[in-house]
């Protein structure tokens, strides 16, 4: 899901509430229609979230901006995002 020109809006710090954390390793499950399917069952890093406004509590999760090594970074709703495990 792309949202060109939006940096500004990206918090990179954790909010209060946030199912992930910044840094936090995730597996990424496609399910919306936007989104890059070259994601789909690989491993990333959250790396931001989409700032609506609500900086210091997340209680509707935002768009997550997660980074996966080789494909580069891509907004994902928290739904499409699981914990990686440790091993993979």
């Amino acid at each position: 899901m792309k949202l060109d020109g939006l940096e500004a809006l990206v918090r990179r710090v954790d909010a209060e509430g946030s199912r992930f954390r910044i840094g936090a390793r995730v597996l990424v499950l496609v399910e919306h229609e936007s989104a890059d399917e070259r994601f789909h069952g690989r491993v990333g890093e959250v790396v931001g979230a989409l700032d609506d406004g609500h900086v210091a509590t997340a209680p509707h999760e935002p768009l997550v901006l997660v980074s996966v090594e080789g494909l580069g970074q891509e907004w994902f709703e928290v739904d499409e995002l699981h914990p990686a495990s440790e091993d993979g």
